[in-house]
């Protein structure tokens, strides 16, 4: 199920609007980690405006939900949908 205040928190965090504890930094880095290797990420580039400045950059998305896995690996109440990230 989609949870759109989750969707706001990783944009928030991914977007510098939101700060990041360390805790999820690492957090995120090892989830980052996993899809990296994982059959259903798939890298693309997309149009991101960051701190008032579009910028298209690089980035994981997930084949199984279609979560873009960058913002997603940001917010520590999300799951793979493939189940490969620890709880």
């Amino acid at each position: 199920m989609i949870n759109l205040l989750h969707i706001a928190e990783g944009w928030g965090k991914s977007l510098g609007w939101l700060d990041i504890d360390i805790e999820t930094a690492e957090l995120s880095k090892e989830r980052l980690k996993i899809c990296s290797s994982c059959p259903y990420a798939k890298e693309s580039s997309f149009l991101k405006l960051f701190k008032g400045e579009a910028r298209e950059l690089e980035a994981i998305y997930c084949t199984s939900c279609g979560c873009p896995v960058n913002e997603k690996s940001l917010v520590k109440n999300e799951k793979c949908p493939k189940g490969k990230w620890k709880e």
